[in-house]
């Protein structure tokens, strides 16, 4: 069989993406290609063209559009993956919610948005049997879905290979698993608590929890391969589901908060976790929440920083006066004896537009705050942050090619700006620049954190540390299969 054209790749990509919000950019040209193929030798199709009006006439829950998403949806994964962030489950999100409840109905609802073969939401009952002074007296939900029947169907059994549970201890091994030869299989009093049912996070509806909204929902490592407005979709969801200031779970790679201003994001000993907002103005700031189950007092739990702006990398919103619109606030006027203003006095001009950029932004008035970014650039040309913001701002936009620009001029001018390195490399993703150039920006954003491990990345860093972007770099090419730096 002939490989799979360029046309072939845009036809499929986009009925796939229709069909089920998975979206495959160039980089994964591979990998889609390779799923095809298969399906194609199971079908008996002629081809790709062949194979294409099959999967267009049938829907999206029918049993060959199943088993195509079961080989590209299908990846390793592993109990306690992103131990930093079930160690906050343990130690800060499980303790406050049953701090909360001790004294209501003892209801826990845990959702587990894309689970895979099960270890996610076998791990977080785990942790829950740990945590709670007596499961027995407690309404315990934790629901598991996920796209690929293939993956729930191993989930359900719950057997696992020493691969699985390798960052386990040898004491949760022995509680929680029975050994069967090579396999060990998850406890009854485990497994019990889990319930597994098929969901498609973009076309289907939420399910609902034994309550006011679910306590915790966890959605990780899967809306990265969501397009940018299938994920504000998918968060609009997700938020409508939690309860009032109910947790939420992502992946490393996953930077939330500069998609939705409706989350608080938490730092928690390098893991970042978010959490609802209140839609009062009520509890903002420093969240209080227990160190653990014998805290008598709550701990406070330090928020990232709340800067915003509007793109795939946007920290958190700045609280606005309804006062301020466009141009409405006034920038000082300064000027020096002779009536030309002074060097100084240029950088403070473009400082106060820079301010009312960001401002801008939170409102949404993204075309003004984008005139604030080039007058702040007027006035002061070699101003970074300027030029970074309107990269963000143009990528918002959808200009593409605009923002490329402005994120190169960001690195022209500070070569270790080492979040528009960021943006440009998932830029290049996005766009299918060659391969070599993606990586060569990971490359060099893990190298610079590596040698300044405490490097701080900016003004619009909104929280996001040196050690969360090593992360995010080592995990994007892994997936790519390129060589880690040491």
């Amino acid at each position: 069989m002939p490989r799979m054209t360029t046309n072939d790749f845009f036809i499929f990509r986009d009925l796939i993406d229709k069909k089920s919000g998975l979206h495959f950019d160039e980089g994964r040209k591979g990998l889609l290609e390779e799923a095809l193929r298969v399906r194609i030798k199971e079908t008996k199709a002629g081809g790709f063209q062949e194979y294409y009006r099959i999967l267009s006439e049938v829907s999206t829950e029918s049993e060959e559009f199943s088993r195509l998403l079961d080989i590209l949806t299908i990846k390793e994964t592993f109990f306690l993956r992103d131990k930093a962030q079930f160690e906050a489950l343990r130690t800060i999100v499980l303790p406050e919610i049953i701090h909360k409840q001790k004294n209501r109905e003892r209801n826990i609802n845990i959702w587990s948005a894309a689970c895979a073969t099960g270890e996610e939401p076998y791990s977080i009952a785990m942790f829950l049997l740990d945590a709670l002074p007596n499961p027995k007296k407690w309404n315990i939900r934790i629901l598991a879905t996920d796209i690929s029947d293939e993956a729930l169907t191993k989930a359900r059994k719950g057997v696992y290979r020493k691969r699985s549970i390798r960052l386990l201890s040898d004491t949760d091994i022995s509680r929680f698993f029975e050994k069967k030869g090579e396999e060990y299989v998850i406890v009854p009093q485990v497994k019990s608590l889990v319930e597994f049912s098929t969901l498609n996070l973009v076309r289907d509806a939420f399910p609902t929890s034994n309550g006011n909204g679910w306590d915790i929902i966890f959605c990780r490592n899967v809306i990265i391969y969501f397009q940018v407005e299938t994920i504000r979709k998918v968060l609009t969801k997700i938020n409508q589901s939690l309860s009032e200031e109910g947790f939420l779970f992502t992946g490393y790679a996953e930077i939330l908060r500069y998609l939705s201003t409706t989350f608080q994001p938490v730092n928690f000993g390098g893991a970042f976790i978010y959490k609802k907002k209140k839609e009062s103005g009520e509890g903002k700031g420093e969240t209080a929440l227990l160190g653990n189950n014998e805290t008598k007092s709550p701990r406070k739990l330090q928020p990232a920083a709340t800067r915003s702006i509007p793109s795939k990398l946007r920290p958190q919103a700045l609280p606005i006066s309804p006062t301020i619109s466009k141009r409405e606030t006034v920038l000082p006027k300064v000027s020096t004896s002779e009536g030309i203003p002074s060097e100084q006095e240029k950088k403070q001009k473009a400082g106060k537009c820079i301010e009312l950029a960001e401002k801008l932004s939170n409102q949404g008035l993204h075309k003004e705050a984008i005139e604030e970014c080039h007058l702040a650039i007027k006035h002061d040309p070699l101003l970074v942050d300027a030029y970074f913001l309107a990269g963000l701002l143009y990528n918002n936009k959808g200009d593409t090619s605009i923002a490329i620009k402005k994120f190169k001029k960001t690195l022209f001018l500070k070569p270790d700006y080492f979040l528009a390195r960021l943006n440009l490399a998932d830029l290049y993703l996005k766009e299918g620049i060659e391969q070599k150039k993606i990586i060569i920006e990971y490359t060099n954003i893990l190298e610079g954190l590596l040698q300044n491990p405490k490097e701080d990345l900016g003004k619009f860093a909104g929280g996001y540390t040196a050690e969360n972007l090593l992360k995010v770099c080592k995990e994007r090419l892994t997936q790519m299969g390129a060589e880690l730096p040491v």
